[in-house]
């Protein structure tokens, strides 16, 4: 930068005659005229311009009588490659030369040559006029950097900035000894809004750093000096101050837990490290109390242009609650197994236009994708091509309104499986609310989904078993009813009567079979069923098979072949639960054939077991259907056509029975129209006899007639147990609640008392337990008859004092042979 005067030469200075006008006195000179003009030779375009302007209109007058300080100025200028400015003279006349003249614009180029400088530059004089009077009075140069000087150029007010400095050009003839300015500049503008937008962009990626949801830091140079480190970072480490020293000397815990040795090899090898729970104790003072925290985190390498290593990112999550929590439900595992390897999030980040450009580790290992690979657009990759039309439209209209994205979509893993994904992406924004980040987070939600569905579809196995339920339950009804008209009917004679009442014990016993098929199902289901095993010959469990399943097999006209084969075959199995097993996969062969069809049962050993197959004739089975047919409630084909449609349970009651006994069940079929054939693979027993539960005999106490009390709130429940019962030589009583029934035990002292459980008042079980706290119903024989009836209404029976529990409906002929013969519950 120029800054001291230029110095004519002093000889010059010697001819001017004092007070005279430096012009007059400079023209006055004996000069040749090419000598004259020697000072205005090259200088290029300008240099042309210059000679060939007419100077005889301007104060200056022409070239030969200018004064030597000018003509020195005017020498440096046209041959300098600087760009360079010269105002002369009180009017400040405009010289320049060609590097300068590029900054002026076609405004002022050439028509500013030799014009007065606050003419040529009006819009900038409050600017520039107070300096160069600054310098002309003498004053001294004055010099600026990177200063604001707009000019009107090409048309339009332009922002424009300027590295210059303004020097005076001395002259003893003029007024303060400065005859003119010197001005020599550089146009910096690009290089001021060059680094106004660094600042800026360093100033959204700062914001963006410190509200990142996550921890993290920047770390340069081998040695790992900490660069950069967001609030969460310093939260932390304990909010230590760190920025500028090396992990070695500002975090000796984290060097003792051994992450300055993978920071080390992450940096030498280039390699990201990712870690899910790690444990990091944070100790601030030496002897202070060490805070135990659990993170994910990943070291990712920075690199240069070149591809080198330059420093490393650090980036997680603190999860030291998660951690605890998972340790806590499941303390069987692997205490610092952490929730990531449970809960699969991927996350990633997009700047404002949404292009991509982090993901978390996680995005890796489930997509088996790369960086590289997941540049620009690659992510499309990962996503099923009919569903990303939809996902591209949602995340544009997403970024078009600033608004948050969700939506649940397939992605596809590393071995090519497509599973459901809920993402979530959010806008982050600045101080002005420009969204300056996006940030997605993809949540697996399969199993959700799976189970979702899962349910639906119990819901509506559930709907459709009521359905059944209602309509199997109305079937028998409407017999039942029409055969107690008939009874009632005033001309019905003995045989009728007899007709109808075997009408009613039939479909009574249809709606009980109903009610324990339920009922053992349900036990199964809370593995509450119990087997009494024995040794047996399998052909005599299928003999009583057949002979349940008989009525309906013949009642149909179908034809049965059995194949036992040769040789006797024992099991180890519950003779009355293996035989509803055959007896239901009889039933159901005959229910779904049409009249005359074939059933055939044949039995063979295999494997280390025994197989045993129904096969039949009848309407098959879809294939996509023949796993489903054994779920509960499962109806496979609609039933509307055959009145023994079924609840659903009996393929669910095989299917639990079978594998009681260690066995499984399976059905084949080629279609619907082709028929089914349903395998059960029983194991044979070993070769020495197992211990068996035997039941223990029923130890027989004869009795005779006696009183009973019957206790019902169902009076007509109540009333036909006690008629039949007097028919049967009893003496009955009957009570319809809690507080009556324990006033009639108290006052009758009956020697049986058949007792519902659900009563007002007082329930049974309170009623039992107040009769057994007195002397006189020590002795006295309590049945429980209830609707409910699994493992722990029994229970609750004996506690109360019950010797009986029975669930209705009870056959009467049950109820006779407890009374006469009472065993113990």
């Amino acid at each position: 930068m120029l800054t001291s005067r230029l110095v004519t030469n002093s000889c010059l200075r010697e001819e001017s005659a004092p007070g005279k006008k430096a012009n007059g006195d400079y023209k006055n000179k004996n000069r040749t005229p090419g000598a004259a003009l020697s000072f205005l030779a090259d200088g290029g375009e300008m240099g042309a311009l210059l000679r060939a302007h007419d100077w005889s209109e301007t104060t200056l007058g022409p070239p030969e009588g200018w004064p030597p300080p000018l003509r020195t100025a005017i020498r440096l200028l046209l041959n300098t490659g600087h760009p360079m400015y010269v105002w002369w003279g009180p009017d400040l006349l405009c010289f320049y030369n060609d590097a300068y003249r590029q900054s002026i614009g076609p405004e002022r180029h050439p028509s500013s040559i030799g014009c007065p400088a606050r003419d040529v530059w009006r819009e900038i004089w409050p600017i520039i006029g107070p300096q160069i009077e600054h310098v002309m009075s003498g004053a001294g140069s004055v010099s600026f950097e990177n200063a604001r000087v707009p000019i009107t150029r090409n048309g339009k007010l332009e922002e424009v900035y300027w590295t210059y400095s303004y020097s005076p050009i001395d002259d003893e003839m003029a007024p303060h000894g400065v005859g003119g300015v010197l001005v020599i500049c550089r146009e910096t503008t690009s290089h001021v809004l060059a680094a106004r937008l660094s600042a800026e962009e360093g100033k959204r990626f700062t914001e963006l750093f410190e509200q990142a949801p996550t921890f993290m830091a920047v770390l340069r140079g081998p040695e790992h000096r900490i660069e950069l480190a967001n609030p969460a970072y310093r939260l932390l480490i304990g909010d230590r101050d760190v920025i500028g020293s090396t992990v070695a000397e500002a975090l000796a815990d984290a060097v003792a837990q051994g992450y300055l040795e993978i920071l080390d090899e992450v940096y030498r090898s280039g390699q990201p490290y990712a870690a899910s729970g790690a444990k990091y104790a944070v100790q601030v003072t030496v002897g202070g109390a060490v805070n135990e925290r659990y993170v994910d985190f990943v070291y990712q390498p920075i690199r240069d242009a070149g591809g080198a290593v330059t420093g490393i990112l650090v980036e997680g999550m603190d999860v030291t609650e998660r951690v605890l929590a998972t340790a806590a439900l499941a303390e069987s595992e692997a205490r610092f197994r952490t929730l990531a390897e449970n809960i699969p999030t991927l996350c990633w980040m997009a700047d404002e236009s949404g292009a991509a450009f982090w993901y978390n580790s996680r995005w890796y290992e489930y997509t088996g994708t790369t960086a590289e690979q997941m540049q620009g657009e690659g992510w499309k990759a990962v996503h099923d091509p009919d569903v990303l039309p939809q996902v591209l439209e949602r995340w544009r209209e997403s970024m078009a309104t600033g608004t948050a994205f969700e939506m649940v979509f397939p992605l596809k893993s590393a071995s090519g499986e497509q599973r459901s994904f809920l993402t979530r992406v959010v806008p982050l924004r600045d101080s002005t609310g420009r969204v300056i980040r996006w940030f997605g987070a993809n949540t697996d939600i399969s199993e959700q989904l799976a189970a979702e569905d899962a349910l639906r579809q119990a819901d509506r196995r559930k709907d459709e078993f009521l359905a059944t339920l209602a309509h199997e339950l109305r079937n028998p009804l409407a017999p039942v009813r029409n055969a107690s008209k008939v009874l009632r009917a005033r001309g019905a004679d003995a045989d009728t009567r007899e007709w109808a009442t075997n009408i009613i014990d039939r479909q009574i016993e249809r709606m009980a079979s109903l009610l324990d098929d339920l009922l053992d199902v349900s036990k199964i289901t809370r593995g509450q069923l119990t087997l009494h095993k024995q040794r047996i010959f399998l052909s005599s469990i299928i003999d009583a098979s057949l002979e349940v399943a008989r009525p309906l097999i013949d009642a149909r006209g179908h034809s049965v072949q059995v194949l036992l084969g040769a040789e006797p075959i024992e099991v180890e199995a519950d003779p009355l639960r293996l035989s509803q097993v055959f007896s239901n996969l009889l039933c159901n062969a005959a229910k779904y054939m049409d009249l005359g069809g074939h059933i055939e049962l044949s039995v063979r050993r295999e494997r280390s077991g025994v197989s045993i197959a129904v096969k039949d004739s009848g309407v098959g089975v879809e294939p996509e259907s023949l796993e489903s047919i054994f779920d509960m409630f499962s109806q496979v084909k609609s039933t509307l056509d055959r009145s023994e449609g079924g609840l659903g349970i009996g393929l669910a009651l095989v299917r639990g029975l079978t594998e009681l006994h260690g066995g499984e069940v399976r059905a084949f079929s080629d279609g619907v129209g082709q028929g089914s054939e349903f395998k059960v693979w029983l194991p044979l027993p070993r070769a020495a006899a197992s211990t068996m539960e035997i039941e223990k005999p029923v130890r027989a106490v004869q009795t005779t007639a006696g009183r009973i009390l019957v206790v019902d709130d169902d009076v007509d429940a109540a009333k036909t147990l006690g008629c039949l019962l007097e028919l049967a030589g009893h003496e009955v009583s009957l009570a319809h609640d809690g507080v009556q029934a324990l006033a009639l035990a108290a006052e009758l002292r009956p020697r049986v008392v058949l007792l519902d459980i659900g009563l007002p008042e007082l329930n049974g079980y309170a009623v039992a337990q107040a009769i057994r706290k007195e002397a006189w119903g020590q002795q006295m024989v309590l049945i429980a008859l209830t609707g409910w009836g699994n493992e722990e209404d029994k229970r609750l029976a004996l506690v109360a004092g019950f010797n009986f529990h029975l669930t209705k409906p009870v056959d009467p002929e049950q109820i006779e042979n407890l009374i006469a013969r009472p065993p113990p519950i």
